[in-house]
């Protein structure tokens, strides 16, 4: 199946985070960009973001991880309909942004 940029989607039941090995099975998003080798950028939306466990989020921004999107393989996800809009996932993510910003594990981690 071939996605375009824009095109929103769900990942499918049993699909497992790449980093941290968790289903992200019924997570949706929009596709972001799309590489050569049949994996795709997706951006999450703002009802996912939502939902995201805070300390996951908070592992990611340890890690150095961006929590608004992920890479997976396009046999991994599925069109699906739109939840929201692009104005929907950026006050979500500018929300979820502050927030870790003051949790005083990430200003830690951060010192070291």
């Amino acid at each position: 199946m071939s996605f375009e940029v824009g095109d929103t989607i769900v990942v499918l039941n049993g699909t497992l985070d790449p980093d941290f090995s968790f289903d992200i099975g019924g997570w949706r998003g929009r596709i972001h960009s799309v590489d050569a080798d049949d994996t795709v950028s997706i951006e999450w939306d703002s009802i996912t973001l939502n939902c995201m466990d805070f300390d996951n989020l908070f592992k990611c921004e340890i890690d150095g991880l961006d929590w608004t999107k992920m890479t997976l393989s396009q046999t991994e996800i599925q069109r699906n309909t739109t939840r929201d809009t692009k104005t929907d996932v950026e006050r979500v993510a500018h929300r979820l942004a502050k927030k870790l910003a003051r949790d005083p594990r990430v200003r830690e981690a951060e010192a070291e």
